[in-house]
C-alpha cells in the first residue's frame, strides 16, 4: 500500500475555499500544511468530478475472451453426463472433441459441468450384511422352510412403491 492518507471532506473544502480567495497552491500547502502535489491532486479531481466527495472510480469493464464452446455444445456435455452418471470429465472430452475441428480441454468441460450443477462425486458402496443380520436371515429362512403353497398365497408382497390411482 502507498503511504498516500486521503483528505477529508473538510480540508478539502477548505482548499476550494482558499482558491475562491486567489490564493496559490504554495501558500495553501504551506497554510494547511500539505504538499504541493497533494494539493495539485485534489484540484484536478475537484475539475474532474466537480465535487469534494471521495468517489470511488469505476473499474473498466474488463474484455472477456470468447467461448471455446457454443451454448449447444454445452447443453450437448451436460446431456452427455446425465445420461451416462459414471462417465468421467476426460471420457466426456475425448467424446466432444471426436466430433470438433478444435480441441476442448478437460477444464473447459469440467467448468460447463459444474456451471450446469453437475459436481465429481465417487459413487457410494452398498454397504454389506452385518453378521447379526445374516444369522436373523438364516433363521428366517430355517422356520418358513417347511411351509406349503397355500401358507406362502397368504402372505402379501409388496416392493415399498407408493401408488396413487386418483391424484
Amino acid at each position: 500500500m502507498s503511504g498516500r492518507k486521503e483528505l477529508s471532506i473538510e480540508t478539502r473544502a477548505l482548499i476550494v475555499s482558499h482558491h475562491s480567495t486567489r490564493r496559490s497552491n504554495r501558500e495553501i500547502a504551506k497554510l494547511l500544511k500539505l504538499k504541493r502535489r497533494t494539493m495539485d491532486y485534489n484540484d484536478k479531481k475537484y475539475e474532474d468530478t466537480g465535487s469534494l466527495s471521495k468517489k470511488k472510480k469505476k473499474k473498466k469493464k474488463r474484455s472477456v475472451r470468447p467461448k471455446i464452446t457454443t451454448s449447444a455444445e454445452d447443453r450437448a456435455i451436460t446431456i452427455i453426463s446425465k445420461r451416462n452418471r459414471r462417465k468421467t470429465a476426460p471420457e466426456l472430452t475425448a467424446e466432444i472433441n471426436a466430433s470438433r475441428p478444435e480441441p476442448v480441454s478437460l477444464t473447459t468441460v469440467k467448468r460447463r459441468l459444474r456451471k450446469a450443477g453437475l459436481h465429481a462425486r465417487i459413487a457410494m458402496r452398498k454397504p454389506l450384511l452385518r453378521e447379526q443380520n445374516k444369522a436373523k436371515r438364516l433363521a428366517w429362512a430355517k422356520s418358513h422352510k417347511n411351509w406349503t403353497l397355500e401358507d406362502w398365497k397368504k402372505v402379501l408382497r409388496t416392493d415399498e412403491s407408493k401408488f396413487e390411482i386418483f391424484g
